[in-house]
């Protein structure tokens, strides 16, 4: 098994969460059809992305000429494709060759951090923390790097504040947080050391990280930049209220929990990225203030414009029961939502529904057979465009298994899953493990480059991923899903609906 560095874990985490929050439920590929790079990064990407014998050639030559570089930014892009595509052997070298060009450098920066504290950081005290810390930071000064690598050494530290916090040393914990100069690690720092009090049940200590956690992210919210505004810090906001509002509770002040809470949704209508916790903590706050209509109201909020998950329709359970002293009528009224949504769901989709005539195409299944549209001669045929990587992409995938063993009895009814975009040599292993290891029973077919003909995907116009296309009987694409939601229930109303208005 590959070894994972503790901040390269950390990264990942942190990486995952802000897909989650920037549209959420896509992830964009624009820039590979539009083919405008923005930087030579991009460029690389695009090529990755594309995953044909040509962008193969095109990135091979690119990056032979990166690894040629005295440049240490120029090598590590080189590096860092070798590590998408999952190319060992050049990976291995292309580092040896840095670490000895650059033995001060950020590879060999990073090396060390991992070497000296982050393998071990769970084991350690906190006295040796600091010390092994501050002979890392001298061995590999901040000054000694370019600007856009300086934040680096605020990214270290704070994985060094959550172990403090941890450990409950808070004259550590402090010193770090104040030397902390980067207002997105700072942010999260603050953040990760209330956490660490509020699971450890130090509500008061929990509460004033919190409250800096909270005055940062809202610096960098209305910040002049950009890229602050766009950073870690600013999109973990609701996180931070969420969670500082949950220690109000826990202190006894459920109306600074109402306090915080209401205005976000209120803001946003009810319908925005975790707005499923926020509104269950609203609600909370509302009981415990002695409130539960109010909470109802929140919550009858939150339905009207969300898929009725199961969470959600029990603490609304929970406060009507409260309000009228008995549940009589409660399923009524989730009858009545889930019949209204639905015919609000199928006239939305009716007014976009198109028609034009599908792509024709050949792609190779699992097992190496030719699937082709001429297959399908008769069947409303769905095609899910997918990636091993693309998160929004797997949430979704129980709600199309859900979708496929509704329509199980259905002979003109299919389902193709088209993998895309991989970015490794071994994606296709990886797309069979996917499928075993959580058991979908899933047509899967990829689609690559084969005998020079472009990928099924570009040939449609599609830009991002998850996209579904719904072909009728006749051979006429009659809608394309993009953006949708990733919640089990809201994947089968919709493509239900979607289905039966084509059929």
């Amino acid at each position: 098994m590959k070894k994972v560095s503790l901040y390269t874990a950390y990264t990942l985490f942190l990486l995952l969460f802000c897909m989650q929050v920037a549209d959420s439920q896509t992830i964009s590929m624009s820039n590979t059809a539009s083919n405008k790079p923005q930087s030579l990064r991009d460029e690389l990407n695009i090529l990755i992305n594309q995953n044909t014998n040509e962008a193969k050639e095109q990135l091979n030559a690119k990056v032979a000429i990166l690894a040629k570089s005295n440049k240490e930014d120029e090598l590590m892009l080189a590096r860092g494709v070798y590590k998408t595509i999952e190319d060992e052997v050049k990976l291995k070298a292309i580092e040896a060759q840095i670490l000895k060009k650059f033995p001060k450098g950020q590879l060999a920066r990073d090396y060390a951090f991992e070497d000296k504290i982050g393998s071990s950081i769970d084991q350690l005290n906190a006295k040796e923390l600091d010390k092994r810390f501050k002979a890392w930071k001298k061995q590999f000064p901040k000054e000694s790097f370019e600007i856009a690598q300086q934040g680096r050494q605020d990214f270290l530290a704070m994985l060094l504040v959550k172990r403090f916090a941890k450990l409950g040393e808070k004259d550590y914990l402090d010193t770090y947080l104040d030397e902390m100069a980067d207002l997105n690690w700072k942010t999260v720092a603050y953040f990760d050391a209330g956490k660490q009090m509020f699971d450890g049940n130090d509500f008061q200590a929990a509460n004033a990280y919190l409250e800096k956690a909270l005055s940062l992210s809202k610096q960098a919210k209305s910040s002049d930049s950009a890229a602050l505004q766009k950073g870690f810090a600013a999109m973990m906001y609701n996180n931070i209220v969420n969670l500082l509002a949950k220690n109000q509770l826990q202190l006894g002040n459920p109306k600074l929990a109402v306090d915080l809470i209401q205005p976000i949704l209120e803001e946003n209508n009810y319908k925005m990225f975790q707005g499923d916790s926020l509104v269950n903590t609203l609600a909370n706050s509302y009981l415990k203030q002695g409130t539960p209509f109010l909470g109802f109201i929140a919550m009858d909020k939150y339905l009207q414009v969300n898929s009725l998950d199961n969470g959600s329709v029990l603490l609304a359970k929970q406060l009507y029961t409260a309000v009228n002293n008995g549940e009589d009528g409660f399923d009524s009224y989730i009858s009545f939502l889930k019949t209204r949504k639905q015919a609000d769901l199928r006239e939305e989709l009716s007014k976009k529904l198109i028609d034009k005539p599908m792509e024709d195409f050949t792609l190779r299944d699992i097992s190496g057979k030719s699937v082709s549209l001429a297959d399908y001669k008769g069947k409303v045929l769905v095609i899910d465009f997918w990636a091993t990587w693309c998160v929004p992409c797997i949430k979704s995938f129980p709600g199309m298994q859900a979708t496929i063993e509704k329509y199980k009895d259905n002979s003109n009814v299919a389902f193709l899953f088209a993998n895309v975009w991989e970015k490794g040599a071994d994606f296709k292993n990886k797309a069979t493990k996917l499928m075993q290891d959580k058991g979908y029973d899933f047509k899967v077919v990829f689609d690559e480059n084969q005998e020079g003909n472009s990928l099924l995907v570009e040939r449609l116009g599609i830009k991002s991923i998850p996209t579904k296309v719904f072909v009728d009987a006749q051979g006429k694409i009659r809608f394309i899903a993009s953006g949708s939601e990733t919640d089990k229930e809201s994947v089968v109303a919709e493509v239900s609906s979607i289905i039966d208005l084509i059929k």
